[in-house]
């Protein structure tokens, strides 16, 4: 369930061993439940979260055992710089 924001539990682990900090916001649901049980939701796939004065973008793909490495760097750039670019930002890669 990659989409689902409920990776498998072997996922889970691998994540929390590889990678030295937290995700935040990168995949699921996000959204408000009013008082009168109206719901405001949305799919989060493409993100731009502000904490403070920093701004964190997020943005993903489906990685398969034929996937070419350099193909997905390239596509998750793409993804994030539509994000970016929505709040007026050039995103560049970091060396």
């Amino acid at each position: 369930g990659s989409m689902t924001g409920a990776p498998k539990k072997r996922t889970m682990e691998l994540i929390e061993e590889l990678e030295s900090r937290s995700r935040g916001v990168y995949s699921g649901a996000v959204g408000l439940i009013g008082l009168d049980g109206t719901a405001h939701l949305n799919i989060v796939i493409r993100t731009a979260v502000l904490t403070g004065d920093t701004v964190t973008v997020s943005a993903g793909g489906a990685i398969v055992a034929l996937s070419d490495p350099e193909e997905e760097v390239e596509e998750l750039l793409l993804k994030a710089r539509s994000v970016s670019a929505s709040i007026g930002y050039n995103l560049h890669m970091r060396p």
